[in-house]
């Protein structure tokens, strides 16, 4: 074996955070620190005298209606195509999974829960940010999301789960 094929490939670069994070992290110290002076437990907050980043300003990219075509046509026959189809409308994962049968109702959506996995167990609560309580007309294909109730029952049949209150009713 030749010694280039055995030498090892160099090690990336440290990439460090993005400033946004760094800013973040900074509010949530300042915050816990605010709470300490409150108590007594620190004389000061140091964390308010650090310097925070500088923050691009990014402008958020979407599809253009073709490529959101294109993605469509692509998933059609995936299981799962009733969700892609919300997530196209602007729903976050965690909304999709908190979604609930019974927040449907003739073509709109109620977006009234969250729904995030943590570790081996979820979390289920109010979303993630007050102004995401909202209505949204469904997608033109809502035809999709009656074939995903069927789905999920006839997957639970399948496997022999027992659907219990609190999951009964999930759209995910």
């Amino acid at each position: 074996m030749a010694a280039a094929d055995t030498e090892a490939a160099p090690a990336p670069e440290p990439q460090g955070v993005a400033a946004r994070t760094v800013v973040t992290m900074l509010v949530q110290l300042s915050a816990v620190l605010d709470d300490a002076m409150e108590q007594g437990l620190v004389p000061r907050n140091v964390a308010r005298m650090v310097k925070r980043p500088d923050v691009e300003e990014t402008e958020m990219e979407v599809w253009t209606k073709e490529e959101s075509r294109t993605f469509r046509r692509h998933v059609r026959e995936h299981r799962l195509y009733a969700l892609f189809l919300l997530s196209l409308c602007g729903l976050r994962r965690s909304e999709i999974m908190g979604l609930r049968w019974t927040r449907v109702e003739g073509n709109t959506l109620y977006v009234r829960r969250g729904r995030v996995a943590i570790g081996k167990d979820t979390e289920e609560g109010d979303p993630k940010s007050t102004r995401s309580h909202r209505a949204l007309p469904l997608p033109p294909d809502v035809a999709a999301l009656a074939r995903l109730k069927l789905t999920q029952k006839a997957e639970s049949l399948a496997v022999g789960v027992v659907v219990d209150r609190r999951s009964a009713g999930r759209c995910a």
